[in-house]
This record gives structure tokens, sequence and C-alpha cells, in this order.
């Protein structure tokens, strides 16, 4: 490549080998100078929930190879549920975002921002900033304090009838006495 990997990865910086190639594509509408193709296919896989694509420069036999692996990293049912659910809002909501309410639906219907720090590469400042847009568009509910912090979908608090009984009394205890 005639551009730095992160560059192209980043965007903005366009270094065409074959302009005569280049230029057939913008003629058709196929093609632009911008130097944003990577940047679009790596925001369209995330938007699929897709592995990451990979980008490896082989010096030793001086090629590119690009990797876009279609493997999904959530459970496309999930995804479904959500769009089901949520309608178009879903696909409207941000990555980290919709990251989080896969994340409360697949794993006992509650997350927090330790959780969310392993399964993205945003900074913790973004995943702060993700959950209380979710709180404050009512699409998750927050408990607890600090660390302690806990999100759950609005009706399936992830402690449900466990520890409070119909009645609102503490459930007795399922051991038989002795």
């Amino acid at each position: 490549m005639r551009v730095p990997k992160a560059e192209a990865i980043r965007g903005g910086v366009s270094d065409c080998r074959n302009r005569n190639l280049q230029k057939m594509f913008q003629l058709i509408g196929l093609g632009e100078q911008a130097g944003s193709g990577f940047l679009k296919i790596y925001r369209n896989w995330q938007l699929q929930h897709w592995r990451e694509p990979v980008l490896e420069e082989r010096h030793e036999s001086n090629q590119t190879v690009f990797i876009l692996k279609m493997i999904s990293l959530v459970p496309e049912k999930a995804v479904d549920d959500l769009k089901a659910e949520l309608g178009e809002s879903f696909s409207k909501l941000g990555e980290i975002e919709r990251l989080a309410l896969l994340t409360a639906h697949c794993e006992g219907g509650c997350v927090n921002h330790g959780r969310l720090k392993e399964v993205t590469k945003a900074h913790p400042h973004d995943i702060t900033v993700a959950l209380h847009s979710l709180v404050e568009k009512g699409l998750l509910i927050s408990e607890g304090s600090g660390r302690n912090t806990f999100y759950y979908r609005p009706g399936r608090h992830p402690m449900g009838d466990e520890m409070f009984g119909a009645g609102g009394g503490f459930v007795r205890s399922r051991t038989p006495n002795i």
C-alpha cells in the first residue's frame, strides 16, 4: 500500500496506484477519491456486528491482504429480537449503545460498565456516555452507584422475583427445616 495501514483505516487519504482504473470507477459512479473506502468497510462491519476486518501488509511478497470475515460476534437471534422489539430505533443507536443492549439481552438481562469495557475497544468515557444515553431514552434502567452500577432492560430486573415474593415480602428459604 502507498498509504500507511493506520491512515488507510482512519480514512481521508487517497493515493491510488492505477489512476486510470480509479477514473473508470468514478465515471460510472462507483468510486471517489476521498480515501474513505476502508473507513466505510470498517463501519459497515461494525453495524453488522461482524468480526473486525484484518488488514495485513506482507512485505516479503509485496502484498496487502484485506480479510473480511462475515462472522457475527453476537447471536443473530438477539439482534432480531431487539429489532422486533425496538423497531428502527435499534438501528439508529450508536455502536456502543447497540452493544450494551445486546450484551444485556444475551447475558442474563443486565450489563455494567466493566463488561462493556471487555467487549468493546471504546474509551471508558464513551461507554459511560452511551449507558447514560440509553437510560435517558428509557431503554435501560440503572441501579446502584459508582462501580456497583448495573443496567437492565425495563421490566427485566435481573433479580426478578428471586428476592421478593408477589406480596412484596421476603421469599422463604427453600432449604428444608431440620
